[in-house]
């Protein structure tokens, strides 16, 4: 059996393409993500707490992520994508490329809400990672 070809894609292309045809929504009130399998909405992540923070296992250096799947011209995919870029990108309507970078901001990885959630280039990202870094040192001091 002769087997096509997989194109080339990136992980955040498949959410794009999954919430554009309708196969992925957020919920932009709590952030939280579904996926529609075989015609029911089923919940990809933990609830949140009042707090926003969401609960569940983490990934790729504590962030969240779901394994989303897609099939594109005959072609099944199955792909780790970050669950802030899927909230990021429900909420502004926009791709995002492999090279953005969404910020977290003050609350951290554990909150995945889009009020939270802010694109910005991959130096702001490290300067603000830095000036956290430097800050939490000079509240508890060097370890």
């Amino acid at each position: 059996m002769h087997r096509k070809k997989k194109r080339n894609i990136c992980p955040h292309n498949v959410a794009w393409l999954r919430l554009q045809n309708g196969t992925l929504r957020v919920d932009l009130d709590t952030s939280e993500v579904f996926s529609l399998v075989y015609g029911r909405w089923v919940q990809v992540r933990f609830h949140e707490t009042q707090s926003r923070t969401w609960h569940g296992e983490t990934h790729y250096g504590g962030y969240f992520h779901a394994k989303l799947r897609i099939t594109i011209d005959g072609v099944r995919y199955r792909q780790n994508v970050f669950l802030h870029r899927i909230v990021w990108m429900a909420k502004h309507n926009e791709e995002l490329l492999p090279t953005d970078q969404v910020d977290h901001g003050p609350r951290g990885k554990e909150c995945n809400h889009w009020s939270n959630l802010e694109k910005v280039t991959p130096s702001e990202n490290c300067r603000r990672r830095d000036q956290a870094s430097a800050e939490l040192a000079a509240a508890y001091g060097e370890f």
